[in-house]
């Protein structure tokens, strides 16, 4: 056997272990969030309520104020930056 194909076929074989990993990991996750802990959909007398609020729109809440994920003059990227790059004084 050369050396090419043992490599690839080691490689063929961490690739399926990572894959592996990931489906497992993705499950576990789904399963673990489908605990009581983190609530369920609601029903009966309180989605009556939620439905009857001014702000319940289209099957959701609404904001009454336009609220945008990042402040004006922000973007992604630059908070990416600054968080992994800079070092404010006050952070831990």
């Amino acid at each position: 056997m050369t050396f090419m194909r043992r490599f690839l076929k080691i490689l063929k074989r961490l690739m399926i272990a990572l894959i592996s990993i990931v489906i497992l990991l993705v499950v576990l996750t789904v399963l673990y969030m489908q605990r009581p802990l983190f609530g369920k959909s609601p029903a009966g007398q309180r989605l009556e309520r939620m439905q009857q609020s001014s702000n319940f729109k289209e099957g959701k809440f609404q904001n009454l104020v336009h609220t945008p994920d990042l402040a004006e003059g922000y973007s992604t990227t630059g908070v990416m930056y600054d968080f992994f790059f800079k070092n404010p004084p006050r952070r831990k």
